[in-house]
């Protein structure tokens, strides 16, 4: 891939835990801007960086979580099918790494791999594990919504607005991530609150982008 020779990156870490926890690996990194984000909460904490990135004047965020390790080449691959695909975002591939080799029936059934798409395929929503969006978007939308700030869901809720509003959402299978899969996370206990966990968040944020959707299932 040819990088724009203009392309500015710059990395943000958004660091919400009250400890201050990252701040020492961070600074070990003088390319990593670091900031607190004392409010808790992870849409809180996404807007903060949004926020700044604003404020550098950044024409795109990227989005990746603190589990998991871009490709080298996984930025590049996204700011190519944005281009390519007249995408307004665009969302990457996460692949688990274990780091313990999990039970045979959680491999078996591939209960860690995430639904893939063919690049290019349009989407009805993104997760921020490994999504590029223009900040034009953010612009228009107003952001994650911080009354979900413990309930998780807020970028499947803003990325189905996004969708809604006519922003266009693809996917690019080239652009990986890796999630690291501790042991406690690879047992059925952790995959069934997981389960739920997405169902209530996606069945809340259908309720909300369409409210007469609650009506309309209990009939």
């Amino acid at each position: 891939l040819e990088r724009n020779p203009e392309t500015l990156v710059r990395v943000i870490v958004v660091d919400n835990d009250e400890s201050g926890s990252g701040q020492p690996v961070c600074a070990a990194f003088p390319g990593v801007f670091y900031m607190r984000e004392p409010r808790r909460g992870i849409p809180q904490a996404r807007n903060a960086g949004l926020a700044l990135a604003r404020d550098w004047g950044a024409t795109h965020a990227a989005f990746v979580d603190d589990d998991e390790e871009p490709a080298p080449d996984w930025l590049d691959r996204l700011l190519s099918a944005a281009r390519e695909w007249r995408a307004d975002a665009v969302q990457g591939r996460v692949v688990p790494t274990f780091e313990r080799e999990p039970p045979d029936w959680i491999l078996r059934e591939s209960l860690f791999e995430r639904v893939r798409g063919e690049t290019g395929d349009l989407l009805p929503f993104a997760a921020t594990n490994a999504t590029l969006a223009r900040m034009e978007l953010f612009e228009r939308l107003g952001g994650f919504d911080e009354s979900w700030a413990l309930s998780g869901g807020t970028d499947t809720l803003l990325f189905s607005r996004a969708a809604r509003a006519g922003f266009r959402i693809v996917w690019c299978d080239e652009a990986v991530v890796r999630e690291s899969v501790g042991p406690e996370r690879a047992n059925l206990s952790w995959l069934c609150r997981r389960a739920l966990r997405i169902g209530m968040t996606r069945s809340r944020a259908r309720v909300s982008l369409s409210p007469g959707a609650r009506t309309r299932r209990r009939e």
